[in-house]
């Protein structure tokens, strides 16, 4: 996630855009030498997604302290399109003051969705849209800062044959707002598919990530953790069980005994 850029992630839901923008907010907050930015982070949560315990335990998986991680972490609850552009209105005078290495909006257009339901509306929708992304994009330049936003899909209906069932909300405006177009995708399990849609200097790619109990990582199990137990069998639990019955006759526990008050 390089920084002075903007950063879309766009997909389903549950395909892990929120994981991977609460574990940028705790990477980012890491000294440059272990590949952070030692700056702070705004959160910005139009969806109410935002959950600080879960924020912990990315933070204990990096080794930040609960207390060092949330006193570098700003977080603005904007359900509503108003609350949404006051923030972003208020946006420069928090940066000057913070410097956060890292401004996340999750999600940009959920906001936008909910406040313009008519076609007609359409114009003026994308008209702010574009207003605030280009306030967005100065602010990333001129404080060399990443802002990483979600963005929802919507079904494509398009000419028969096509291959692609959802497409990102917002039109063009978001499309070329975004410096970097990530697409993110279910696979099995807790295993997801992310996309490299559009970029001036990267070539399209992709790779495989994990969900995991502390943020996305490239394996299921982090190190510490305990894999997963097997399932098992009919046959195995039909021996267990009788093993127990076994052992219940062998070694009766004593039960206590039931006095009454009178």
């Amino acid at each position: 996630m390089p920084t002075s850029t903007i950063i879309e992630i766009n997909g389903e839901y549950r395909t892990g855009k929120t994981q991977t923008c609460l574990t940028c907010s705790v990477t980012a907050q890491l000294p440059e030498g272990e590949g952070g930015l030692g700056r702070a982070v705004i959160y910005i949560d139009t969806e109410n997604s935002f959950q600080a315990s879960h924020l912990q335990a990315i933070g204990n998986r990096f080794g930040i302290a609960p207390e060092e991680l949330l006193n570098n972490l700003f977080v603005v609850q904007a359900e509503q399109l108003r609350y949404l552009n006051q923030a972003i209105d208020r946006l420069p005078g928090y940066v000057q003051a913070l410097d956060p290495g890292l401004i996340v909006i999750d999600s940009l257009m959920a906001p936008f969705r909910n406040e313009f339901h008519q076609l007609n509306e359409l114009a003026v929708r994308q008209k702010k849209i574009g207003k605030l992304i280009g306030l967005l994009k100065r602010i990333a330049i001129a404080f060399n800062t990443t802002v990483i936003f979600t963005n929802q899909v919507m079904a494509n209906i398009g000419t028969v044959g096509s291959f692609i069932p959802v497409k990102a909300t917002g039109g063009h405006v978001i499309a070329h707002a975004s410096d970097i177009r990530l697409f993110m995708k279910k696979l099995s399990g807790n295993k997801r598919l992310v996309k490299i849609d559009d970029c001036a200097w990267l070539p399209p790619d992709s790779a495989e990530f994990y969900i995991t109990s502390a943020g996305v990582a490239d394996t299921e199990t982090l190190s510490g953790e305990k894999a997963k137990p097997e399932k098992a069998t009919d046959e195995e639990l039909e021996e267990s069980l009788e093993d127990l019955k076994q052992e219940e006759k062998e070694q009766s526990i004593p039960q206590p005994a039931i006095i009454e008050m009178i």
